[in-house]
């Protein structure tokens, strides 16, 4: 009975996979708009669908966001390990502490934070991430004014 449990999990995971993919090809035209300008090449994301895809996929797509989000730091010039630390005990929250570093050294540019924002993706995995991504926003919306104000002098 066990293993029934347990191989009726693994097919719920990897249907749950399936259904975050899919649904995030659907929206991807309208919720995940890559913004490289001025050294920031970040994915502006909707709040919203952030919310609805976490609920729909029972958390998973808080992990498929952290590896997106971990992909455009090291763009900008982050070293974030591997993302196979993220699954590994102990070893999650050196991956996890070394997110935080990067997101206050490259989006906050205040690297004071990082235990506060490493704390915060530890331990409030869902909303951290939801204030991480509305940062993440706010840059990137701060830096298309800017661009649009220095267009229009």
């Amino acid at each position: 009975m066990p293993a029934i449990i347990t191989l009726l999990l693994i097919i719920a995971l990897f249907y749950a996979i399936l259904v975050l993919r899919g649904m995030h090809e659907k929206i991807k035209q309208e919720t995940d708009r890559p913004f490289i300008n001025k050294g920031i090449a970040m994915r502006e994301r909707t709040i919203f669908a952030m919310v609805i895809l976490t609920i729909v996929t029972f958390g998973f797509y808080t992990i498929y966001w952290i590896i997106g989000t971990k992909h455009d730091l090291n763009r900008m010039g982050a070293r974030i390990p591997t993302s196979f630390l993220l699954f590994i005990p102990l070893a999650n929250f050196y991956y996890l502490y070394q997110f935080a570093a990067a997101f206050c050294k490259y989006i906050l540019k205040d690297e004071s934070q990082e235990i506060a924002y490493f704390l915060l993706i530890t331990f409030l995995i869902p909303i951290g991430a939801i204030i991480y991504q509305i940062k993440i926003n706010d840059l990137l919306h701060q830096k298309l004014r800017s661009s649009h104000d220095e267009h229009n002098l």
